[in-house]
């Protein structure tokens, strides 16, 4: 049996026994406390999860901007040829 005479025995002897360690933990520490670290993974799983999904929503909206600007362009470019049809057609008359 070892013996603890000052803190860095009772630390020496969590070091080498783990389970020691698990058992003081548990008995130091609120059960929340001792939850905390899957709790914190559980929501940096859940935050990773909804930057992955804004990250799509936001190429999509890239994507279908660039879609909505090229048809605006094409339609501008349509007017913009109908406008000149109409001068020269007045122009002509």
């Amino acid at each position: 049996m070892a013996t603890i005479n000052t803190i860095h025995d009772l630390i020496g002897l969590l070091r080498d026994n783990p389970e020691w360690r698990d058992a003081v933990r548990r008995e130091l520490l609120s059960e929340e406390l001792l939850e905390l670290p899957q709790r914190f993974a559980e929501y940096a799983a859940a935050t990773y999860k909804r930057l992955e999904d804004i990250q799509n929503e936001v190429a999509d909206l890239k994507r279908t901007s660039s879609e909505h600007a090229a048809a605006a362009d094409e339609r501008l470019e349509d007017i913009q040829n109908e406008v000149a049809d109409l001068k020269r057609t007045s122009s002509e008359h």
